[in-house]
């Protein structure tokens, strides 16, 4: 009985969370312009997408309203930005994984770190990394991404984050949505 009260108050939670929208403060949001800006240059116009119930169910996180924009240039699309937050060790963080047309990865940036420890993790070296992979790229901490000192909890978040981020790129691409 124990576990069917869990479960429900789990579904309960993962449902509000998926209705909720991606609340980002002014910072978070004048660096994801700023990036946008710089991977498509101007001219550009974004849709953001609201993912229905039914969809939210498949995803590997939940999305709420704000996280997925698709970049319009005259109306066709260049690029998708999927804003996430993941967890440092004692605080969330927001990022954003840029796509191109092609659903390859073009950058990923820290927007606001908010965490004391684990910095590092935002450093344009160590971000590189994740450029350029298609897709269906899995990525694994100290496998094929380099491990980090003193961001460790970050780098491992980020990581498996980006990895349920790109599945649901993926499964919304499968699914015609994208």
């Amino acid at each position: 009985m124990k576990k069917v009260f869990l479960l429900v108050v789990f579904l309960g939670v993962l449902s509000v969370s998926a209705m909720a929208k991606l609340e980002l403060s002014k910072f978070s949001q004048s660096k994801q312009k700023e990036l946008i800006d710089g991977c498509f240059g101007r001219g550009y116009s974004l849709t953001y997408l609201t993912i229905d119930d039914n969809t939210q169910r498949r995803l590997a996180k939940p999305m709420p309203d704000g996280t997925l924009c698709i970049v319009k240039k005259e109306g066709n699309a260049v690029g998708y930005v999927y804003v996430s937050q993941t967890n440092g060790r004692t605080e969330t963080f927001d990022y954003a994984v840029v796509f191109d047309a092609d659903l390859v990865t073009s950058k990923v940036k820290i927007l606001e770190y908010r965490p004391p420890y684990g910095g590092a993790v935002a450093s344009r070296f160590w971000l590189k990394q994740f450029a350029g992979k298609a897709i269906g790229y899995i990525f694994e901490y100290r496998r094929n991404v380099d491990a980090m000192s003193g961001a460790t909890i970050s780098a491992t978040s980020i990581v498996q984050d980006i990895n349920l981020v790109k599945h649901n790129i993926s499964l919304l691409h499968q699914l015609g949505v994208l």
